[in-house]
């Protein structure tokens, strides 16, 4: 039963041709193998609005399932009292211990890498110093989870090739209706 599945494998009835044969379905597979696929992994957003702090100045309190780091952040005070900027402090506690940076936000957008690891069951609390003299404060930023946490498909490069394909006719559907 073997040699029959290499007879039909291999084509040509002298050495030579069985050779072609061989190096032209070598040929065709180590194309397939060089293909290069990349994907890219979103950051998620972690984002909200909050009016008014509440009165011991903390504006977000969130805990962190799987590791991963927090890459780019981003505040903004629509609206302070005092002269100055507004100073808002993030505390990450961990079973190690805590980390605390100071952010001094002016009028502007701070928008800053953060660049802070993060372990599974960390809790990140943001609080803003003088809470009675911000209203509207803006906060942002992308927390990127460790690749080994995320879920893991594997395509061969023709399915890959066919969910592109019909990702696009899907967008192009939804743009003509």
């Amino acid at each position: 039963m073997v040699e029959r599945r290499v007879k039909d494998f291999v084509k040509g009835k002298t050495v030579d041709e069985k050779f072609k044969s061989i190096n032209a379905t070598l040929k065709h597979f180590s194309r397939r193998l060089m293909s290069v696929v990349v994907g890219v992994v979103p950051s998620s957003p972690v984002y909200d609005f909050v009016f008014l702090p509440e009165s011991d100045g903390v504006v977000l309190r969130t805990i962190f399932p799987v590791a991963g780091k927090i890459v780019k952040s981003c505040i903004f005070v629509a609206n302070k009292e005092t002269k100055g900027p507004a100073v808002f402090v993030a505390t990450i506690d961990s079973e190690e211990g805590s980390i605390s940076r100071r952010f001094e936000v002016k009028s502007k957008p701070l928008v800053f890498d953060l660049d802070a690891p993060i372990g599974a069951g960390d809790r990140l609390t943001l609080r803003v110093e003088e809470p009675e003299s911000v209203r509207g404060i803006w906060y942002a930023f992308l927390y990127e989870a460790e690749l080994r946490s995320m879920t893991k498909k594997t395509f061969v490069i023709d399915q890959l090739e066919k969910m592109i394909e019909e990702g696009l006719e899907d967008a192009s559907e939804s743009r003509e209706g």
